[in-house]
């Protein structure tokens, strides 16, 4: 018995407008797919606050961290830091040292969203830090402990893809060298990263910034270098 095979059948030219209309249709549905992609891509921002959000929106956000002026004037104008060690620091200034129950049920509260707050996609926050420039959140960076890096990158990866991965070699102050792992994402919203490594080998660092920071920090360093070189 014989039976029909695709292979068998005979060849027929499809017309060039047929075929140049389906790579047409094959063209828009990719720039569709695509939109969509960007469209469903969650904004860049940490714990619901977005880059860009002023500072009243951040203290809002976290009434316990304490706002001042930035040290570093290349970076930012302003900053509100966290320090999870410190944490009766961060709540005194808001609630006060009276025993009172109004002051005691500050404590309460504050505590309460401190302890909502320190979770942080699988690891436990230990110190933030946010600035502000204009005020327009620019930049934040969160130290957490190393042994959570993977659970961390992960939960990133869930929520906005993969990230381009890289190492770096450090070098402690004893001479010893280490492979610095490091995930980033470049989205269209601000630039996400995590380092295996910070300050110390048990620390690991999270940063989240506005687009092209580094060039702008660049660029107003050379303006500070020039400005000062007028004094010499």
């Amino acid at each position: 018995m014989y039976t029909w095979r695709a292979a068998h059948a005979p060849t027929r030219t499809m017309p060039d407008s047929i075929q140049i209309a389906r790579l047409f249709l094959t063209v828009v549905a990719g720039y569709v797919i695509a939109g969509i992609t960007l469209a469903q891509m969650p904004p860049v921002e940490f714990k619901g606050v977005s880059l860009g959000s002023s500072e009243a929106q951040w203290r809002t956000a976290f009434p316990f961290f304490r706002c001042e002026e930035s040290s570093d004037k290349t970076l930012s104008d302003r900053t509100c830091f966290f320090d999870r060690a410190r944490r009766s620091d961060m709540i005194r200034p808001n609630c006060g040292d009276g025993r009172d129950d109004k002051t005691r049920a500050c404590w309460q509260e504050t505590n309460n969203h401190v302890d909502a707050f320190i979770p942080f996609g699988g690891t436990e926050i230990q110190r933030v830090i946010a600035h502000f420039r204009a005020d327009r959140l620019i930049y934040v960076s969160v130290s957490f402990a190393t042994r959570d890096y993977d659970k961390l990158t992960e939960a990133l990866t869930a929520k906005y893809g993969k990230p381009l991965r890289s190492e770096q070699q450090i070098v402690s102050r004893t001479g010893t060298r280490f492979q610095n792992e490091i995930a980033r994402w470049d989205l269209k919203s601000g630039d996400l990263e995590t380092r295996l490594y910070d300050a110390t080998l048990d620390v690991a660092l999270f940063q989240m910034t506005i687009p092209d920071l580094a060039a702008e920090i660049e660029r107003r360093s050379q303006e500070a270098a020039k400005s000062n070189a007028k004094s010499l």
